[in-house]
């Protein structure tokens, strides 16, 4: 895997790439085409050197998306320091305005 880049605009944390009324935007959209599904933001942590980078950080089912080994765990973190519990759905762990 090739070393992890933070030059390229992909790499860049997801509020730096995008403003705050965009992404309200964009959510209001992707809730209603999808009013069951929930848009989460979902980013590689900045150190992370094992997982593989994501070709796209906006969801609305993360467990398609992600190419885990029986080996790899996944952690949900909200807020970058609260662990989410994993008994939770995502719906409950992500609540709160969009951004």
């Amino acid at each position: 895997m090739p070393p992890f880049d933070r030059t390229t605009p992909q790499n860049k944390p997801f509020k730096k790439r995008k403003s705050f009324a965009t992404h309200k935007q964009e959510v209001a959209g992707i809730r209603a085409k999808f009013p069951n599904k929930i848009p989460v933001i979902i980013e590689r942590y900045e150190w992370e050197k094992c997982l593989p980078l994501l070709d796209k950080t906006k969801f609305t089912i993360i467990r398609n998306r992600m190419a885990l080994l029986p080996t790899q765990a996944f952690y949900l973190l909200v807020n970058k320091s609260e662990l989410a519990s994993m008994s939770l759905t995502t719906g409950p762990a992500v609540q709160g305005p969009p951004g």
